[in-house]
Parts: structure tokens; C-alpha cells; sequence
């Protein structure tokens, strides 16, 4: 006899027994649905079996999948194309026009396979999520942010990063010992012509300013790291850039292990993240041909799909 299943549709609040289907990281945001938010949940008699929850753009005709998650035991049964399906459903009854989504995933295949290009030609075609995704009629998976985590103690031990240690001319200071003069020639990008999404000023409120640091040749600016709390036991390495001239040296990871060694003396944090946005290959290029032979670190791509509706 077919098991029976039930839907139900949350606005709101999601009740309490379906909570447990939340990813860790939606804990807090999702317990309480944002205005824009909606849920659906599927039921096995009492249990709850799967949930999903879509996000709509205020004032436009996109959605972004926020959760999709199918209990372990109804996998594989079609339960999870048969809630993808009701969602879809009400989006167009919302008249959506496209449903977005974004997930982590490991890559370590992947960028091992594509040191020379990545974010070009990169694709998910293998993980759990880019084939149910491409069964339900999504494009494949393209990277949208490469990240890469560990821990700071084990980073700063590794062999080929204690070889690699600031030389003569170069030097760091802390960020806030900039002054009004060198700030200046950081943002008109003349002598440092670096991507605006590495603007080191970009809420520069929420930097540490004690930890970041600016990297010096001769006494001039050659570069800088900012970093942030991400939570009580990480750091988070937000932005990186250091001028052409040095980039192919390696002192861009000399500059984010100094980072990382004055952290890890402190004993502020125990482990590190960091990310690059794939739509800036060249330092995409470089993290990867850099960070890729340290055995402490793990790398997982944030992976983005779409599909019209």
C-alpha cells in the first residue's frame, strides 16, 4: 500500500518538528520566516519528511531557493522532485519568471583539473545537488565564490608556508596606521589599480584594524589583507590584493600567512576562512595554484544555478 503523504504550506513560522530539516546554517534566519519567505513541507503521517523554502525578490519576478532538504530515510522515492514540483507551482502562481539557488559543495577535483583556468569552464555535473538540480530542468552549476578554510595553528606549521616569510624591502603594519595621505592614493587606484571588489574601505566599521595589515616595499604600499570575526572561533580573511609586480612571487600568501601567524600567537581564533569571488579569475588563479599544496587547508566552491519558469 502507497504511503500516504501530506503537504503543507508555512508563512510565518515553521512549526517546530520541521525545524530539524533546517540546515545548520538556517537555524537562526529561518525558525522565523522573513515576510518574503514561504515553506512548504511534506508529512509521512505525523513525521515530517522534507522541507523547502523559497525566497521571493521584493519588487521583482526572481526567487532564490533558501533550504531543500529531503529526510534520509525518503530519499530516493521522488518525494524530493515531488516537492520541487509544489514549489514551482506556487512561484508561478506568485508569477515568478526565474528560480535562483546557491550551495556549497567540495571541488577538489575539480580545481585540481583546472589550475590553469579556473571560473572557466569549471562546472558542477557530479555532486547529489547539480543532478537532482539539473533533473528538475536547471542549468549546470557554475562556481560563483571558491572558498577555503582550515585551521590556523595547523596553516601556520605547514612546511612550505614557514619557508615563506617577509625578506628585505618588504614589511606590514597594522590598517589603522594609514594615513589620510595613503588612504587617498589607495582609492583613486592610480599606483594600485585593484578590483572595486577588493576595496580594502568597503565596511571598514566591521575590520579588524589591529590584525589587518598593510604590506610595504621600501615603505611604500605594495598591498593589504583585512580581516573580520566570523564567528567565536574563526577569522574571516575578507579582502586581498597586492600590486602586479609582486602577485607572481607569491606575496599574496607570504602577506595572508603573516596575517594568519600574528592571529594564531594571540590565540584570538582557532580557524580560518577565506573566499574569492569567481568572477575575478586572476586571483582565483592564483589562490588556487597557491593554497592548493598546504594539506591543511579544505576547499569547497559555492556553486549557482538558475532556471526560468
Amino acid at each position: 500500500m502507497p504511503t500516504p503523504f501530506k503537504a503543507y504550506a508555512f508563512q510565518g513560522r515553521i512549526p517546530g518538528d520541521y525545524r530539524q530539516l533546517l540546515l545548520p546554517e538556517h537555524h537562526v534566519y529561518l525558525q522565523q520566516l522573513p515576510a518574503e519567505c514561504v515553506a512548504i513541507g511534506i508529512a509521512c503521517g505525523e513525521k515530517p519528511a522534507a522541507l523547502a523554502v523559497l525566497y521571493r525578490d521584493p519588487g521583482s519576478p526572481e526567487g532564490k531557493l533558501q533550504s531543500f532538504v529531503v529526510a534520509p530515510a525518503w530519499r530516493r522515492r521522488g518525494l524530493g522532485r515531488q516537492l520541487y514540483k509544489m514549489l514551482e507551482n506556487w512561484a508561478l502562481q506568485q508569477q515568478l519568471k526565474q528560480i535562483h539557488v546557491e550551495y556549497l559543495a567540495p571541488a577538489a577535483a575539480q580545481l585540481e583539473e583546472s589550475k590553469a583556468k579556473p571560473a572557466a569552464g569549471l562546472q558542477d555535473t557530479v555532486s547529489v545537488p547539480a543532478r537532482f538540480l539539473q533533473a528538475c530542468g536547471f542549468h549546470i552549476p557554475q562556481p560563483g565564490i571558491y572558498v577555503w578554510k582550515g585551521s590556523l595553528k595547523e596553516l601556520v606549521q605547514e612546511p612550505r608556508g614557514n619557508r615563506l616569510q617577509l625578506t628585505s624591502p618588504f614589511s606590514v603594519t597594522p590598517f589603522y596606521e594609514l594615513n589620510d595621505i595613503e588612504r587617498a592614493s589607495i582609492k583613486d587606484r592610480v599606483e594600485l589599480p585593484y578590483p572595486s571588489i577588493l576595496d580594502p574601505f568597503t565596511e571598514e566599521h566591521v575590520i579588524d584594524q589591529e590584525h589587518s595589515l598593510i604590506l610595504r616595499q621600501n615603505g611604500n604600499i605594495a598591498g593589504w589583507i583585512t580581516v573580520e570575526r566570523f564567528n567565536n572561533n574563526t577569522v574571516l580573511l575578507k579582502t586581498m590584493y597586492v600590486k602586479d609586480s609582486c602577485r607572481s612571487k607569491g606575496w599574496g600568501l607570504v602577506l595572508a600567512l603573516e596575517a594568519c601567524r600574528l592571529l594564531e600567537r594571540e590565540g584570538l581564533y582557532e580557524n580560518w576562512i577565506g573566499f574569492v569571488e569567481a568572477s575575478n579569475p586572476p586571483m582565483a588563479r592564483l589562490a588556487i595554484k597557491q593554497l592548493s599544496p598546504l594539506h591543511s587547508v579544505s576547499v569547497e566552491v559555492l556553486w549557482r544555478t538558475s532556471k526560468s519558469i
